[in-house]
Parts: C-alpha cells; sequence; structure tokens
C-alpha cells in the first residue's frame, strides 16, 4: 500500500499540461501532406498501369445514330390485324344470334350449327330467373358489347 501511494505521488508530481513545440503543428502537416503526396504517386501510377480505351471523338454520335436506326427497323406489328378481329368478332355475333333465334329448335340447313344449338340448349336446361333468360337481355348485351368494340377501334385509329 505505501508503495502505491508513493508510484500516485510520483505520478501527481510528474503530471503537466504538455507544451509543444511551435513548430509542433507544421511539422505534422508536412507529415500527412507527405503521406497524401505519396499516396497520389501510387494512385497515378496504378491509373497509367490499367488505363481504360479511350473512345473516338464522335463515339456518343454514332451510337444514338445505331439507336434511331434500329428504333426504325423495329415498329410494332401486332400478330392479328383489326380486319381478322372484326371477321372473327362477326362469325361469334352471327352464331349467338343464331343460338339465341333457334329457341323453337327446328333443324337448320347446316349440321353444325345443329350440333352447337343442341349444346346451348343443354347448357340452358335449368331454371333460371326470367331475366336472365331473356332474349332481350341477351340482344341488349350483345349490342352493348358490340358498341364498346366498335368504340376501342375508331379510337385506336384517331390515335395511330
Amino acid at each position: 500500500m505505501k508503495e502505491d501511494k508513493n508510484i500516485d505521488k510520483f505520478i501527481k508530481q510528474n503530471l503537466s499540461p504538455e507544451n509543444p513545440s511551435s513548430e509542433f503543428s507544421t511539422k505534422v502537416m508536412q507529415q500527412i501532406n507527405d503521406l497524401e503526396l505519396e499516396n497520389a504517386k501510387a494512385l497515378s501510377s496504378l491509373l497509367q498501369k490499367h488505363t481504360l480505351e479511350k473512345p473516338s471523338l464522335n463515339f456518343t454520335s454514332n451510337i444514338m445514330q445505331e439507336i434511331g436506326a434500329s428504333a426504325k427497323i423495329g415498329a410494332y406489328q401486332p400478330v392479328i390485324g383489326k380486319k381478322v378481329w372484326f371477321v372473327i368478332f362477326s362469325v361469334i355475333s352471327a352464331l349467338v344470334i343464331l343460338a339465341l333465334f333457334n329457341f323453337d329448335n327446328t333443324p337448320t340447313q347446316i349440321k353444325y350449327l345443329d350440333v352447337i344449338v343442341q349444346k346451348m340448349d343443354g347448357a340452358l336446361s335449368y331454371e333460371m330467373p326470367a331475366i336472365i333468360s331473356s332474349p332481350i337481355l341477351a340482344l341488349s348485351m350483345l349490342a352493348l358489347s358490340s358498341f364498346l368494340f366498335l368504340d376501342r377501334f375508331l379510337h385506336r385509329k384517331e390515335y395511330a
């Protein structure tokens, strides 16, 4: 214990704030500048060893011309044209209208239509509310969908 007190006393006597020399700050800054200069030299030598290729002066304009040329070539062409969609729509509409107006089950001249009508009759064999099974509702839904279909194609022509 007595030795600890002596050590504590010795430390307290020798403790005093250090007074750095007047050139301390300049020496530290000089060392920092020297270190940065060495790092800069090392970086520049590293970059010189691994230089990138320099593009030509008109590199950007060449790339932009290629992009413009490819945009003209790659114009969008739909897989199914408008005329084909109209044909498909008219065929489906004709089949639906024939099926709706053939409720008396009289045989038609076309055998394929007889098969379709028989399948449609089997599908509608359960009891439905009168409003759902009425031909007026079916015709109004058909008319509404055809008007929406035509409206869509007419608006598409305006923006093209």
